[in-house]
């Protein structure tokens, strides 16, 4: 594999945790979306991994699907990290 691809897929996964609790937040602050936090993070977690994915050049289905499970995977730190924090 290509190092620029490997250090592309660890920044897009590392960072993706910060920036979509950064957008739950942000969408928080514009709209009251009440107790579906964890929804919405994991609905912008699976986007910012497609996003990634497409980013990198053109993916596989095999490479699309590791996206959406690693984005669901995200979504669900970010939203528990949030909530450890908020109690």
């Amino acid at each position: 594999m290509d190092v620029s691809i490997d250090f592309a897929k660890f920044f897009f996964g590392a960072s993706s945790i910060i920036a979509i609790i950064g957008v739950v937040n942000l969408i928080k602050k514009i709209k009251d979306i009440g107790d579906w936090n964890a929804l919405v993070a994991i609905v912008i977690g699976i986007c910012f991994q497609i996003w990634a994915v497409f980013t990198i050049g053109s993916p596989t289905y095999r490479e699309i699907s590791m996206a959406i499970g690693n984005g669901l995977i995200y979504g669900l730190m970010a939203a528990g990290l949030y909530d450890l924090t908020n109690k």
